[in-house]
């Protein structure tokens, strides 16, 4: 979270890190449970079905791409919009964010 003097509660090195990888991967941050819950929703579902055009798509990977993903009532979305996601991805950023997508890996 973005403190009011607009500093950030994670490390500096972290967000120099995420600068240069282009990611950030934060373990922990939900239950075994939840994270498999949302695997398996996943992997259970079409990806050409949840897929809403070929921008999502990468070669050999049917869905590369969630979009829209705000609007869902799914495990996979319960993750993407948690507050503490949001969190961190704005000091990742370091600014307020939003999501409306995210990387399906």
């Amino acid at each position: 979270m973005i403190n009011k003097d607009n500093t950030s509660h994670i490390d500096s090195a972290v967000i120099h890190a995420f600068k240069d990888w282009g990611y950030y991967p934060h373990r922990g941050l939900f239950e075994r449970d939840i994270v498999e819950a949302a695997c398996a929703w996943l992997k259970d579902k079409n990806p050409d079905l949840l897929s809403k055009s070929w921008t999502e798509k990468e070669p050999g990977v049917p869905l590369a791409v969630f979009s829209a993903i705000h609007k869902g009532h799914h495990p996979v979305a319960a993750i993407a919009t948690d507050k503490r996601v949001l969190e961190i991805a704005a000091d990742l950023m370091g600014a307020p964010v939003y999501i409306w997508a995210t990387k399906v890996t």
